[in-house]
């Protein structure tokens, strides 16, 4: 398995049990706290690795450096993050700290394994 397809795989692994965790954790805990649109959290993360994979070609097109794709998708997620968290905040209202608390333990986790995976790349290359 090439390294794009074995990231791609352990990036929906990662955010399929982080998923699970998060569900599992607010239902146990604080049941009243759960937020009614936390579906939109994995969704983003899965929207991200798609932005990801065409940035990554775009910059491949282009003949970027690695290092400078890495600036911009850091940058476009830090965006659309912004935006998303605005947008639950004006739109939904409910639960707003756990929905925020939640996304935030997502982006950290996320961003260790992006890190570490691009990392290893720029080791190899």
């Amino acid at each position: 398995m090439n390294r794009e397809k074995w990231f791609a795989v352990n990036y929906l692994a990662l955010i399929s049990v982080l998923t699970i965790i998060a569900v599992v954790v607010i239902r146990l805990f604080a049941p009243s706290e759960f937020p009614p649109m936390l579906f939109i959290v994995p969704l983003f993360f899965c929207l991200t690795l798609g932005v990801m994979v065409f940035l990554k070609r775009l910059c491949a097109k282009r003949r970027r450096d690695t290092a400078f794709f890495f600036l911009e998708y850091r940058i476009v997620k830090l965006l659309m993050a912004l935006v998303l968290i605005v947008v639950y905040a004006v739109a939904v209202r409910d639960c707003l700290l756990s929905f925020a608390i939640t996304f935030a333990v997502f982006y950290m986790s996320v961003m260790t394994f992006e890190t570490v995976h691009f990392i290893k790349g720029e080791r190899k290359s």
